[in-house]
C-alpha cells in the first residue's frame, strides 16, 4: 500500500525540535568538538517489511538530471514502470521533488526511491542561491563541509569529482566523529521533513584510498592526498588510510541507525567487494560499466565476482533482499546487462554520461524464475550461465577467452 505522510504539524513540530536541538550545541560550523552530550537526530525509521519481488528483468531507473519537477504525466508513468528510481538525494528531501515523488508513488505503491549522494566531496555548485533555494538540504552541508578541504603533498586541491573538491576526514589522529555526526544530523533533520520519501541511500563513490579526479593526476606538481599535513600520501601512510576508510564505514553505520534496518544502502566503489564491515553494511553493490568495470574484468569474471558477492553472509540484506546494480554506464552491454539482471535475479541500470538513456523497450517481457542460475563448463573453455523461467530461457554463452558469445532470453515454445 502507498505510504502515507505524516501530517504537516507533526512534521512541523519534529523540525522546528530538530533545529532548536543543533543550535543549542553552539558549536561553530567546521570545529571538531563534540557537546558533553551529543544526541543524534533520528531520521524516519525506513519500513522492515520485506520488498516486493522484482520483477524481472528489474530496470532500475537512474536520473541525475534534477528535471523530476517538470516531467509530464506520460513521464512519470513510464518512471514508476520500473521497481526502482535512483535520484540526487538534494532532489529527493526538496519540495518540488517530494511531491513528483509522491505522485510515483500513487502510480508504483512497491516503487523503491534511493538518494544518490556523494561521499567525502563537496560540490561547488551548491553554493548558488538557486541551488541553496530549491534543494534546502545542500546548504547547511556546505557550509559545514567546505572548511574541511583536502590539500596535497604540494598543497594543491585535490578533486573527488569536476568542480567537487575532496572533504579532509582527517583530525587529531583518527577521522572527524563529530564532522559525520554534524552532517547526517543535517541529513536526518530534512528526511524528517518527507517521511514518506526515501527507501535508501546510493552512496557514490567508497575506496580504500582517495583517487585523484581523472585528468587531474596528469596535472604537473599536483602532489599526492595528504589528510594530516605531514608531508607522506595517504598510500603510505597507514593511519590515514585507517581514517579514510573507517569514515566510510561509521558513514553507512550512522545511515544505518538514524533510518533502521529496513534501510537499503547501495555502494559505488570496490570497497564493499573485499571489505567485510563495509560489505555488511551494504544492502547491494553498483558495478559501473559492468562488465567490463574500471578493472578490466572479462565477461565471466565479472559474473563470477557477482555470484560471489550475493552469497549468504557477506552483503547485508535489508526487506528481505540485496539490490545490487548492474550499471552499463554508456549503453554499450545493455543485452549483457539484462539477461545478467535475469540470471542474478539484481536490477540493471542504462545510462549515458547525462543519466537515464529511457525505457528499456528490447527486454524480454516480466518473467518467472523456476529455480536459481546454473553455471555449466564448456568443454572448450568458457560457460554457461543459464536460468529457467516459465515464459523461456535466460542465457550467456562466454568463451575460453571468458567474453560473452551469445546473451539471450529464449521465450518458452
Amino acid at each position: 500500500m502507498l505510504r502515507q505522510p505524516r501530517s504537516l504539524r507533526l512534521v512541523t513540530l519534529c523540525a522546528v525540535a530538530v533545529c532548536m536541538s543543533l543550535a543549542a550545541c553552539e558549536i561553530p560550523l567546521g570545529s571538531d568538538d563534540e557537546p558533553a552530550v551529543y544526541e543524534p537526530v533520528m531520521g524516519p525509521q525506513i519500513p522492515t517489511n520485506a520488498a516486493a519481488t522484482l520483477p524481472l528483468p528489474a530496470q532500475a531507473w537512474m536520473d541525475r538530471s534534477l528535471l523530476l519537477a517538470t516531467y509530464d504525466e506520460t513521464q512519470l508513468a513510464e518512471m514508476a514502470s520500473s521497481p526502482m528510481v535512483i535520484l540526487p538525494l538534494r532532489l529527493s528531501l526538496s519540495e518540488e521533488g517530494a511531491t513528483a515523488i509522491r505522485r510515483l508513488r500513487q502510480l508504483n505503491p512497491d516503487l523503491l526511491v534511493i538518494g544518490m549522494f556523494s561521499v567525502l566531496s563537496v560540490d561547488q555548485s551548491w553554493n548558488t542561491a538557486n541551488q541553496r533555494e530549491r534543494f534546502p538540504i545542500i546548504g547547511p552541508i556546505f557550509d559545514l563541509m567546505q572548511p574541511h578541504r583536502m590539500t596535497t603533498t604540494t598543497g594543491a586541491e585535490p578533486l573527488m569529482w569536476d568542480g567537487a573538491p575532496m572533504v579532509n576526514p582527517w583530525t587529531r589522529g583518527g577521522f572527524k566523529e563529530s564532522l559525520l555526526n554534524r552532517m547526517m544530523d543535517v541529513i536526518a533533520a530534512q528526511a524528517l521533513l518527507y517521511p514518506d520519501i526515501l527507501d535508501g541511500v546510493f552512496h557514490d563513490y567508497m575506496s580504500a584510498f582517495p583517487h585523484l579526479y581523472p585528468g587531474q593526476e596528469d596535472e604537473p606538481n599536483v602532489g599526492e592526498v595528504d589528510m594530516d599535513g605531514d608531508g607522506i600520501g595517504t598510500r603510505d601512510d597507514p593511519d590515514e588510510n585507517v581514517a579514510w576508510v573507517q569514515w566510510q564505514h561509521q558513514l553507512l553505520a550512522q545511515w544505518k541507525l538514524r533510518f533502521g534496518p529496513g534501510l537499503i544502502q547501495i555502494v559505488n566503489g570496490r570497497l564493499p567487494h573485499f571489505d567485510a564491515d563495509i560489505a555488511g553494511f551494504t544492502t547491494g553493490i553498483a558495478y559501473e560499466s559492468f562488465p567490463t568495470t574500471v578493472w578490466g574484468y572479462s565477461d565471466e569474471e565479472a559474473m563470477a565476482l557477482l555470484q560471489e558477492h550475493l552469497e549468504p553472509g557477506w552483503l547485508g540484506p535489508a526487506r528481505g533482499n540485496t539490490f545490487s546494480l548492474l550499471w552499463d554506464r554508456n549503453g554499450r552491454r545493455s543485452t549483457f546487462c539484462r539477461i545478467a539482471s535475469m540470471l542474478l535475479g539484481q536490477p540493471y541500470v542504462l545510462t549515458d554520461l547525462n543519466g537515464f538513456v529511457g525505457r528499456d523497450v528490447l527486454a524480454p517481457p516480466a518473467s518467472t524464475p523456476i529455480g536459481p542460475m546454473l553455471v555449466e563448463d564448456k568443454p572448450t573453455g568458457g560457460k554457461i550461465f543459464s536460468r529457467e523461467f516459465v515464459e523461456g530461457t535466460a542465457r550467456i554463452e562466454t568463451s575460453s577467452n571468458g567474453m560473452t558469445v551469445r546473451a539471450e532470453f529464449t521465450e518458452a515454445q
